[in-house]
């Protein structure tokens, strides 16, 4: 079990004709009753679409597996 699995709940209940959702960095963190990692404020790479097969990107492999991209990140503002 991941500590990312509500969010990957979250984002399957989203209703199918949303075609965009629009989360802080704090709703993500209420979501998963945990804090983002500092790698999620700090490096752009935590935020890509892209599977890795050493696993260091469990996040990435949720959002995908449930049928969300991510679009853009502003680090700064802390919104995905």
């Amino acid at each position: 079990m991941s500590k990312y699995d509500p969010l990957y709940d979250y984002l399957t209940k989203i209703p199918s004709d949303v075609s965009e959702k629009f989360l802080t960095f704090d709703e993500i963190d209420e979501i998963i009753n945990n804090k983002l990692p500092s790698s999620a404020y700090k490096h752009h790479s935590w935020w890509s679409n892209h599977k890795t097969s050493d696993g260091k990107h469990p996040c990435t492999q949720l959002w995908l597996e449930a049928g969300w991209k991510v679009k853009t990140v502003d680090q700064s503002k802390k919104w995905v």
